[in-house]
């Protein structure tokens, strides 16, 4: 049996899903197969706390039940560490931030990003 691929999704791919309509989900599994998506503690805390300033997550809440996203406990103190520390665990990092993106390549893991705000690209 073939392992399975291991994503790891931060806050800002999760809200382009919504603002430039990729079905991230799909679209990775068709990139690299079988696949488990997880969001990390520290990206749950973050949607929290923007959900108290205001900013309305139904919609990306919606998107991780219907996935089967689980929620990654990690040491990190801040979203960027967390998922840093996942890339060092060999999971592949969906996000479109752009200096997180140079962090984790600079040290050789793999990072999937949206391009020309139309599909994904995997570095």
């Amino acid at each position: 049996m073939a392992l399975q691929n291991k994503v790891v999704i931060d806050t800002n791919m999760l809200l382009s899903v919504k603002k430039f309509k990729i079905d991230i989900f799909e679209e990775v599994k068709k990139m690299i197969g079988d696949t488990k998506f997880v969001i990390t503690d520290k990206i749950e805390k973050e949607m929290s706390f923007l959900e108290q300033k205001g900013k309305n997550f139904s919609f990306e809440k919606k998107l991780i039940e219907k996935n089967n996203v689980k929620t990654e406990k990690t040491d990190a103190k801040t979203t960027d560490e967390s998922l840093e520390e996942l890339a060092e665990k060999n999971y592949f990092v969906a996000t479109n931030d752009k200096e997180l993106i140079k962090k984790i390549k600079k040290k050789g893991g793999k990072v999937i990003f949206i391009r020309k705000k139309s599909f994904l690209k995997m570095a």
